[in-house]
């Protein structure tokens, strides 16, 4: 699967992305693109962090947080170095942000 979006719009932070963008590693393809070895049904909510900044929670009513979800999340935030998330992630931030009413 290819994913298309332009690192200098990101709000999220992540050193390395900041790495292999810097040219140091040499990585980049004869397109311009960059090969990225991982799931994309789980970096596509990478990306979409490192977009908006907005730290993700996987809830609905009827099966609670997906807590798979959020653990191999934690495991792609910890290999692409992006602090922020993996800490909402550690620490279990998301189960504070839903008020359960019964």
């Amino acid at each position: 699967r290819n994913f298309v979006t332009d690192p200098e719009s990101w709000l999220g932070h992540s050193i390395y992305f900041e790495k292999l963008f810097s040219g140091k590693w040499g990585d980049k393809q004869e397109d311009g693109s960059y090969f990225i070895e991982t799931d994309a049904q789980i970096f596509k909510h990478i990306l979409r962090y490192l977009r908006t900044g907005v730290l993700p929670v996987f809830y609905d009513r009827a099966n609670g947080h997906d807590f798979a979800l959020y653990q191999a999340l934690l495991g792609e935030a910890k290999y692409f170095i992006i602090e922020r998330l993996e800490k909402w992630l550690c620490e279990r931030k998301y189960l504070q942000v839903v008020e359960i009413h019964y």
